[in-house]
């Protein structure tokens, strides 16, 4: 806890706020995204995954069919805003909701390109590894525009752009 107070000339308190400080970083909030994306209760009650699917989603061996089927089933959750249970004291800027997981999620399942998917560049973060391709900051985009993201990523997946994105990358 964290208290602030301001003072006025005659050095007298005139206000006074508690403020709670948060342990979470990006890191330790990813870490806990991905410890949650390799659990199979979260997965089969959050996203409706059949035991083959999550054993294939966590081996990274479905076939076209089956990505879409599962990519489908996260994608109906992006806009979710429950809150998942963390580790970490939330804030208003890290505060893990199902549509994180499910984006996060997503991005484990198949290599999408972040900017032409979501229509949001993002110049500045790394990536979170060479296998998720989303910056390690997505979770403040999904925070403030979760909306426009879903939006743009739901249309992503009609898009001509994702057929020869998945041909370039070898998905077919």
């Amino acid at each position: 806890m964290l208290s602030i107070s301001c003072r006025n000339l005659n050095n007298q308190t005139i206000s006074e706020e508690n403020s709670v400080v948060s342990d979470c970083t990006l890191e330790t909030i990813n870490n806990e995204i991905e410890q949650l994306s390799n659990s199979h209760s979260i997965l089969d009650s959050i996203f409706h995954l059949n035991n083959e699917q999550i054993i294939q989603f966590q081996t990274k061996e479905l076939s076209y069919e089956e990505r879409n089927d599962v990519i489908l089933k996260f994608a109906a959750r992006l806009n979710d805003i429950s809150s998942l249970s963390t580790k970490c004291n939330p804030t208003e800027l890290i505060n893990l909701k199902v549509g994180d997981l499910a984006f996060y999620c997503l991005a484990k399942t198949e290599k999408f390109p972040f900017a032409r998917a979501t229509r949001r560049q993002n110049c500045t973060e790394p990536n979170i590894s060479s296998e998720i391709r989303i910056p390690t900051n997505f979770i403040y985009y999904t925070s403030f525009e979760r909306e426009r993201l879903t939006y743009n990523f739901l249309k992503y997946l009609q898009s001509e752009d994702r057929e020869e994105f998945l041909k370039e990358e070898g998905y077919d």
